[in-house]
């Protein structure tokens, strides 16, 4: 048994970033019928520590596994490892990764415009996309 090619998605992407609680999905494929998955175990670190870690879940649910999204911090990268083990007691790897995005932080920024102007409001017009034709 094997977990299908780029079948373990966070919100059902491949690598994504994301701005909600990541779920988690994947497929298996076997090549017989008496095959299935046993338990799952995923772990989710940030390179440094593990942030969250299901544990082993002996079930055969392989969708719509969410995580406590407060564990998680804006514009990150996080790793996610996934084990299964089927009914022969062979384990199964797959990996994937996601990022956070600014999670409610503020976003910070300054106006572009030209040397000759310093308040936003002191712009009549854009000097470059006019053009007086006779």
């Amino acid at each position: 048994m094997d977990i299908l090619a780029n079948s373990f998605k966070v919100n059902n992407l491949l690598s994504p970033i994301l701005d909600s609680a990541p779920h988690f999905s994947w497929i298996l494929q076997s090549t017989t019928n008496r095959e299935h998955q046993k338990s799952y175990q995923i772990v989710v670190s940030n390179g440094e520590a593990v942030v969250w870690d299901s544990g082993i879940c002996e079930t055969e649910k392989n969708h719509g596994i969410f995580m406590d999204e407060s564990q998680l911090t804006p514009c990150t990268k996080y790793q996610v490892s996934l084990t299964i083990t089927d009914t022969k007691n062979q384990e199964i790897n797959a990996k994937t990764t996601f990022r956070t995005g600014k999670r409610g932080s503020k976003w910070d920024g300054h106006w572009i415009t030209g040397h000759y102007c310093y308040r936003r409001d002191n712009i009549l017009g854009s000097p470059y996309l006019r053009h007086t034709f006779s």
